[in-house]
């Protein structure tokens, strides 16, 4: 009543506000019906004066085609005579006018104005030549019809209308006018039946602006020309219509007056009435006189709406003070009310109760304030009807709360009942409703009032309960363990289905039987029989405390199986630490209600123990290193032949990557090919080159088995790994000797090629030489000229060269014959810088370092002087630049044994080490086998001829001795000869003064050779 009191102002301000739209709304609607009926007023005038301007312009056209064929017949009668010299007879005249509707008279009047003919009894000679009728005809000349106006003498402010036409005579000149006078009211009758109000003006004009026809007349007006100065009949001419329509302008022809006139002007032809030139037809009507029956009606549409306005404003003015009035009637008479109701809703906050009322016959709600806080809506937003309530129920639980509801009105009973809602805030509560109904004395229901509370927190707890216990159940039935429950007298009187499987009766066979009878017979593991003061569920029951994990063998009728049994009390709210305080004060077990007692079959997880324990002996004490990972390839186990195979610890390997083994030595593709074949669940089988923890390497055969579960997922994958270090270098060290040997027995070869060529080719020279020897002296002899003997020059030069080089093929071949002499090296060595130092580039330098010890050789000079001499050329050719190359020489001892890098053979004792050092780009490890063959090089084709380390091979092996090819420290080649002992000369000191021959293993250039 308080929000309705308070709401009251704002109703009322509604109220007026509504009543005021409803009267601008009424005022609009009779604006624009007055509006759309004044438009259609002035379009049907409009229409009207169109179609009297057209009606009144055909008709004018209609009389004047009559009178302009009458004149035209009189015209040719005439024009035979040569023009009216004479009196014309009056018959024809006469016939003419009475013919003519309209006319007056007719008269012909000569070339000279003089009036010769009349229809009517007057005297003649009359003076025309002044009358514009004649004038006009005369200056025309051509037979065309002349419309005149003049003022007419008889009546004031009247006019006479004539029309005339041109008589030509014979030779075509002008011979006379034919004039016709027309009725005062030949127009005017038109004009009258064409005015269907008294205030509509007729004009006529001609095609030149004068005002020929004003009805009604005006002084002033008659004769007026209008062209230039009058704006409609300027707008009309311009338009070139023939029909046109204007507002605004005066009801004449004449100058825009500001009158407010609606003017329709229509043209007539001149054709169309024979006439010289056109008409214009004027119909207007001022609009002041237009609208005059619409005035009426909007004064009286007004005076309505204003009598409407009052009305209305009386009226709502006397409904709301009577509205008023009622009001402070029903707040006095709701004092009381409220007070109680504020009572009420104390005690309704108090214990969280919202208080509402139902009407059922208006089906309306009324709720307090705890009632809005319960569904979570605002008081601004009024639940005031049923169908309000219903929306915030949910639709579940709707049904049984209306029916309830429904049921108590039509019982007349209390009611109670729990339901859903969703709040405003879209949170779901459960609330607790409590209603009765209030009758009349017939029995018709008048209200119901009653109680809503939220209950959502009890409503939870309780479906928490329900769910939980579902779920216990749930997994009771499906647990994989047996479970029996016991009484206090050890009764069994719940179980699960896996017990019914585990000791081999049903379900309701356990029922009512105690628990041992159940089991059967009980024995301990080692297959004698259990006391009951052993069995966990009497130990459990006797002293309240749990027991867990006792295995025991029981007899079913399945058979044996051996079960891992767990006895737990129940009867305390923590059983296996439950206690009691007994009546001296001291602790002591809860007595037990009831016991749980939980079995599972370990008869499997026994014997699979026993197999994997026989197996974990297997792998521990296999000679195979085993490796076991997961799928990401981190290691979980390794056995001792594993951890001594790479020379870790097993706590260093667990967990760690076998990329720790790898040596980057096996190709990635090799790797590539492992995963891809496990990943797919295959073994893979192959070989690894690994590295061992101390750097060692050790290649290994290994087989990788995926481990799988038992729905056919890879787990783990199982790596057994044997090492085959030594097949592996056996296989080496056979393919190593199969390539030295092939080398020797290719060098062998070439070699012998090589000296039968010699020879072959030496036999060839001593013919060619010999013969252009005794050319060139038979033709100086003889005076030959001497550009031919310079040819046998060139013969002898080219020969020469071939037997040098067929010396260097005896000698590469062993072949030829030997001077052995007693040679002391740095002698040699420095004919051999002296000589060879002026081929050097000047940024290049040679020089010999020789050991003071040096022992004298007992070997050809010239094959030493070869040998060192190909050296040097051959080291110079490798240098791009600025740089030394140095002869040295020493004794060495050669203690373990070395390989030949040219006939590959093993070599060890004491031997003079020779070397030429370089500071070239060294050698390539792809061409060191093939340097020492004959004609091998890398030179441009014509810069070499491939056979300088060929010789010093040669030479070297033809004192048995053997080359080393060594990387210089700073860059370049150290090429070094080492001749054995047995060509040292016998007075030579004993090795074991010599130096040590450290470093002398081949070593790979570190940078490759351009040239070589």
């Amino acid at each position: 009543m308080a929000r309705a009191r308070a709401f009251r102002p704002r109703r009322f301000r509604f109220e007026w506000l509504l009543l005021t739209a409803a009267l601008l709304v009424l005022g609009g609607s009779i604006g624009l019906s007055l509006a759309l009926q004044y438009q259609r007023v002035e379009q049907e005038e409009s229409d009207r004066l169109r179609a009297a301007a057209q009606v009144l312009g055909e008709m004018i056209g209609q009389r004047l085609a009559g009178a302009e064929r009458a004149l035209s017949t009189l015209d040719r009668e005439l024009a035979p005579s040569n023009g009216p010299a004479h009196a014309t007879p009056m018959l024809p005249l006469n016939a003419i006018a009475s013919a003519l509707d309209g006319i007056r008279v007719v008269r012909v009047v000569d070339a000279r104005g003089r009036v010769v003919g009349s229809s009517r009894a007057e005297p003649l000679g009359e003076d025309f030549s002044a009358r514009e009728a004649f004038n006009s005809a005369r200056q025309r000349r051509e037979p065309a019809m002349v419309l005149t106006a003049s003022p007419a003498p008889a009546r004031p402010g009247g006019q006479v209308f004539e029309l005339s036409r041109a008589i030509p005579d014979g030779r075509g000149g002008f011979a006379g006018v034919v004039v016709a006078e027309l009725d005062a009211d030949y127009f005017s009758v038109l004009v009258d039946s064409l005015r269907y109000a008294p205030d509509v003006s007729v004009s006529v004009a001609d095609a030149r602006g004068r005002v020929l026809l004003l009805v009604p007349p005006s002084p002033g007006d008659a004769g007026r020309r209008l062209d230039g100065t009058a704006a409609a009949f300027a707008h009309h001419r311009a338009s070139g219509q023939v029909a046109t329509l204007m507002r605004g302008v005066s009801a004449s022809l004449a100058e825009a007056s500001g009158d407010d006139v609606v003017l329709a002007m229509q043209t007539v032809r001149h054709a169309a009435g024979g006439l010289d030139e056109d008409l214009v037809v004027g119909v207007a009507r001022r609009q002041s006189l237009m609208h005059v029956n619409w005035r009426l009606e909007a004064a009286v549409e007004s005076g309505l709406f204003l009598v409407v306005v009052l009305s209305s404003v009386f009226g709502l003015n006397v409904v709301q003070g009577r509205q008023r009035r009622i009001d402070a009637i029903a707040a006095e008479r709701s004092a009381e009310q409220r007070a109680a109701a504020e009572r009420l809703r104390l005690a309704a906050d108090a214990a969280g109760l919202g208080v509402w009322e139902y009407d059922p016959v208006g089906r309306r709600l009324t709720w307090d304030a705890s009632m809005y806080g319960l569904y979570g809506v605002a008081e601004g937003d009024p639940v005031s009807q049923y169908e309000d309530w219903r929306k915030r129920v949910l639709p579940d639980d709707l049904p049984l709360a209306e029916a309830a509801f429904q049921a108590s009105i039509g019982d007349r009973a209390q009611f109670r009942m729990d339901f859903r809602i969703r709040r405003g805030d879209g949170a779901i509560r459960m609330i607790s409703a409590l209603g009765r109904p209030f009758c009349a004395a017939e029995g018709a229901p008048l209200r119901v009032i009653g109680t809503n509370q939220d209950v959502t927190e009890r409503w939870q707890v309780e479906a928490a309960v329900h769910a939980s216990e579902a779920r216990l159940k749930a997994v009771f039935d499906v647990l994989p363990v047996g479970i029996s429950v016991t009484d206090a007298a050890g009764m069994i009187v719940d179980c699960n289905a896996a017990s019914e499987r585990l000791l081999g009766i049903s379900r309701e066979a356990h029922f009512g039987r105690g628990y041992a009878a159940c089991f059967g017979r009980m024995r301990r593991p080692d297959g004698s029989r259990m006391d009951s003061d052993e069995e966990p569920a009497r130990r459990a029951l006797n002293s309240g405390v749990a027991v867990f994990d006792v295995e025991m063998i029981v007899e079913t009728p399945d058979g044996e199986r051996w079960l891992s049994v767990s006895a737990v009390p129940v009867g305390s709210p923590a059983p296996v630490l439950g206690r009691r305080e007994d009546a001296a004060g001291g602790a002591g077990p809860e007595e037990a209600r009831g016991v749980v007692i939980a079995y599972v079959d370990v008869g499997a997880a026994r014997r699979s123990e026993t197999e994997l324990r026989k197996l974990s002996r297997a792998v521990e004490q296999s000679a195979a290193a085993v490796l076991i990972t997961d799928v990401d390839g981190a290691i979980e186990y390794v056995n001792p032949a594993a951890c001594e195979a790479y020379g870790y610890s097993a706590a260093d390997l667990l967990g760690a990557s076998p990329r720790v083994f790898a040596s980057g030595l096996t190709p990635l593709e090799t790797y590539q090919s492992l995963w891809s074949t496990i990943l797919a669940g295959r073994v893979w089988r192959g070989e690894l080159e690994n590295r061992r923890r101390d750097g060692r390497l050790i290649h290994q055969a290994v087989s990788i088995s995926p481990v799988r579960d038992r729905g056919g997922l890879i787990t783990h994958f199982v790596a057994i790994t044997e090492d085959v270090s030594a097949r592996v270098e056996a296989e080496r060290m056979k393919d190593d000797l199969k390539t030295r040997l092939s080398r020797v027995e290719r060098m062998e070869v070439m070699g012998a090629m090589a000296g039968g060529v010699a020879h072959d080719f030496n036999n060839i020279l001593v013919a060619i030489l010999g013969f252009s020897g005794l050319g060139k002296t038979v033709l100086r002899a003889a005076g030959g000229p001497e550009r031919v003997v310079s040819y046998f020059e060139e013969i002898e030069i080219a020969g020469e060269r071939a037997r040098a080089l067929v010396q260097q093929l005896l000698v590469f071949s062993r072949g030829g014959s030997l001077k052995v002499d007693t040679i002391d090296l740095p002698d040699v060595a420095h004919e051999v810088v002296t000589l060879v130092a002026s081929s050097f580039p000047a940024c290049v330098t040679l020089s010999a370092r020789m050991a003071d010890d040096l022992p004298a050789l007992e070997m050809d000079r010239s094959h030493l002087h070869r040998l060192l001499v190909n050296l040097c050329v051959n080291a110079r050719d490798a240098m791009d630049g600025p740089g030394s190359v140095v002869i040295s020489a020493r004794p060495v001892h050669v203690e373990e044994a070395q390989i030949c890098a040219s006939c590959h053979a093993e070599f060890s004792g004491e031997f003079l080490r020779i070397a030429v050092v370089d500071q070239g780009h060294g050698i390539p490890e792809a061409i060191r086998n093939r340097i020492f063959e004959p004609f091998f090089t890398t030179k441009d084709v014509g810069s070499g001829s491939g056979m300088g380390l060929a010789v010093v091979h040669g030479v070297s092996h033809l004192y048995d001795g053997h080359l080393q090819i060594v990387a210089a420290p700073d860059g370049g080649t150290e090429l070094v000869v080492l001749l054995p002992r047995r060509v040292w000369h016998v007075d030579a000191p004993l090795a074991g003064a010599a130096q040590p021959a450290s470093g002398l293993s081949p070593a790979s250039a570190s940078q490759p050779r351009t040239t070589r």
